[in-house]
């Protein structure tokens, strides 16, 4: 019985419950650049994503959940919530659109079944009163992600870039769905996660040196683990313990 336990609680941290796919949590940590950010300023975090295997047909979600920032600089320890995303990939859409649920504090996003580049996903303004200094490291952003793409495999990414006046009316930013710019309504080169009505007050600092790094230069990235994988590993596992059940009755 204490093999089924432990097999039955396996399961449940590989999988969901029925419907709403699979989930793996992942922190990528990095560093700022030795650029100083002036008191008063706003960092403006992004996280973007890319998948590969998804059904161009069907389309599906991909959504982060329980997400977090945290540094020390100065003394200070600085644990920034991230709003919830979901992405949706929809058969009907023709140009990716993003914005802000307040009621849910979730990001939402709805972009077409194809497309260059990186998706935008979540992003988050941190105000600094009293500036912050360069060079802060290490700096981790975890989240857990979820998809209901059996056989997608997602590689995600952040950045961080100043901005000498900001705002906290997230659906005033204008954020960029997308790196293409055929697939949104900017028709320009900024990465994905771009603020479009901001551009104006970029400063040097975060991940970014200004001029038009407009998210920062992206962290090196991470791959997850395959929803199918996770889901046969949790497959396999419970078909080992129960012969190993059968073979001690």
């Amino acid at each position: 019985m204490a093999v089924s336990r432990v097999l039955t609680a396996l399961v449940a941290a590989a999988l969901l419950p029925s419907g709403t796919g699979a989930q793996t949590t992942s922190t990528i940590s990095s560093n700022f650049n030795g650029i100083a950010i002036a008191p008063g300023s706003d960092l403006w975090f992004t996280a973007v994503f890319s998948v590969r295997g998804q059904n161009p047909s069907v389309g599906g979600t991909v959504r982060l959940v329980n997400s977090s920032i945290t540094f020390i600089a100065n003394g200070v320890t600085y644990h920034v919530a991230v709003p919830d995303a979901v992405f949706t990939f929809s058969p009907t859409a023709t140009v990716a659109t993003t914005s802000f649920n307040v009621a849910l504090n979730r990001w939402e996003t709805t972009a077409p079944l194809s497309f260059q580049g990186d998706a935008f996903l979540a992003g988050v303004a941190l105000p600094l009163p009293g500036g912050l200094p360069g060079g802060v490291t290490p700096v981790a952003w975890t989240g857990t992600f979820l998809t209901d793409m059996p056989s997608a495999t997602l590689t995600w990414r952040w950045g961080a870039a100043a901005y000498t006046s900001f705002t906290s009316d997230y659906n005033a930013l204008q954020v960029k769905p997308l790196d293409d710019n055929r697939a949104t309504l900017y028709a320009n080169p900024d990465h994905a996660g771009t603020p479009e009505s901001r551009k104006g007050f970029l400063t040097g600092g975060g991940r970014g040196g200004g001029g038009a790094n407009y998210t920062g230069s992206p962290t090196p990235p991470a791959t997850l683990p395959e929803p199918a994988t996770i889901v046969l590993l949790a497959t396999g596992l419970l078909g080992l313990g129960l012969v190993r059940l059968r073979r001690s009755a």
